[in-house]
């Protein structure tokens, strides 16, 4: 096998010649690159929630927008629904309303008709009221 691949190798080579490398130097091809940076704080704010069995994973995303929306840290609003309802487990019924917004003493908890009109809530009023002026 070998004896008869050789002189076909050599036929080959007189055939086509050989390989020819270029000596020019080649200038250096940049190739851009786009970074794109994914915001995956959504992800990351629901698997947390659902760690705890909360109501509120499905409305990660609201907490994002309305925070960006706002200019507020979204882990503010998702830290008072922690503090006031346990992410949303213990809250009035029917009343949507994990921040405990109204509730107290012989007086009824305001409600929303979805958690994500609460979130709402709570991000306008954190960012325009005039009692918290003095946070922001």
């Amino acid at each position: 096998m070998k004896l008869i691949l050789v002189p076909v190798i050599i036929f080959i080579v007189l055939l086509y010649g050989l390989p020819r490398i270029s000596q020019e130097p080649v200038e250096p091809r940049l190739i851009a690159h786009t970074a794109v940076r994914v915001d995956d704080r959504a992800f990351r704010l629901r698997a947390y929630l659902k760690g705890y069995n909360s109501p509120l994973a499905g409305y990660a995303s609201d907490f994002i927008k309305t925070a960006d929306k706002y200019g507020l840290d979204y882990s503010l609003l998702v830290g008072i629904s922690g503090a006031e309802s346990t992410y949303g487990k213990a809250i009035a019924p029917q009343s949507n309303n994990p921040f405990g917004l109204g509730c107290w003493t012989n007086h009824p908890c305001y409600r929303f008709s979805t958690f994500a009109d609460a979130i709402e809530y709570l991000g306008h009023l954190l960012a325009t009221d005039n009692y918290y002026a003095n946070f922001r």
